[in-house]
């Protein structure tokens, strides 16, 4: 993924934005990520600001409304109690009860404290069991999140560039392993289009897939596998006739290439002789 942020510019124009960036402006961001769902794509920018949705909202407010309005039956009673004692206590109302009470009696404001605890218990239980739904809620998001934008990244910036190149390569090697391994079977020459629609008919029947594979990237690289011999001759992995014909050398004669190859692909201790 490739996102290319606007200019300083036009964050300058937006007060709102300025001490909100998270990202510079005017850069370009590169992402490799693996299995992101189509519709998980916005996580993924530098600028998105994450929120519950309005379902989620709904599936958190509409179970603690129902659950209110039941534990508010069932404590009315206590609530009644205690407004009652605080508007007659502290304001001097009068709401229509009667409180037979003996002032002079310590004990007589028990009942009024083990209202006022019962509600309080009550109230916070409720409080305390939506904060926990909530937290959990929020948790759960958070975690979805985290696994799209870190256990599902597989590299970023100039680390991008090197997957592409390295993926380029790899899948390179695999044609011209392919490329040399069908020549090999087949042990005669054979012209581009011999081998191209070998190589199709090959991953149709093996790999249950249409894919068109172009061989002539390979057979060129592999024409380039060289070694010079004691005698002086050069052979290739891929041979290439006047004709355009292109034949595959022995295992024995590709391994020797190779070896030789690797034996001169760093020269400096043998110039230093």
């Amino acid at each position: 993924m490739l996102l290319e942020i606007k200019s300083q510019q036009y964050f300058d124009a937006k007060d709102k934005y300025k001490d909100e960036l998270n990202f510079k402006p005017g850069k370009v961001y590169l992402y490799l990520y693996k299995n992101i769902p189509h519709y998980d794509l916005e996580l993924l920018f530098p600028n998105v600001k994450i929120s519950i949705s309005l379902r989620d909202k709904l599936m958190l407010i509409i179970p603690a409304l129902g659950a209110a309005i039941t534990l508010l039956i069932k404590i009315l009673p206590a609530l009644g109690l205690l407004v009652g004692a605080i508007a007659l206590v502290v304001f001097g109302w009068n709401l229509g009860g009667k409180f037979d009470v003996d002032v002079s009696d310590p004990k007589a404001v028990y009942p009024l404290l083990l209202a006022a605890l019962t509600a309080c218990v009550a109230l916070g239980g409720f409080a305390a069991r939506q904060y926990i739904k909530y937290k959990s809620k929020r948790l759960e998001f958070l975690k979805k999140v985290t696994d799209v934008l870190f256990f599902k990244s597989l590299d970023v910036c100039q680390g991008v560039l090197n997957a592409v190149v390295d993926a380029a390569e790899e899948e390179q090697s695999k044609e011209m392993l392919l490329t040399y391994y069908l020549l090999m079977l087949e042990d005669k020459a054979m012209s581009i289009e011999e081998i191209s629609s070998k190589i199709n008919t090959w991953n149709k029947d093996q790999l249950s897939t249409n894919t068109k594979v172009n061989v002539e990237p390979a057979l060129e690289q592999l024409t380039n596998l060289q070694a010079t011999l004691d005698s002086g001759e050069t052979i290739s992995v891929i041979e290439k006739s006047a004709d355009g014909q292109y034949r595959a050398s022995s295992i024995e004669s590709a391994k020797r290439i190779i070896d030789y190859i690797w034996d001169h692909a760093f020269e400096y201790a043998n110039q230093l002789k």
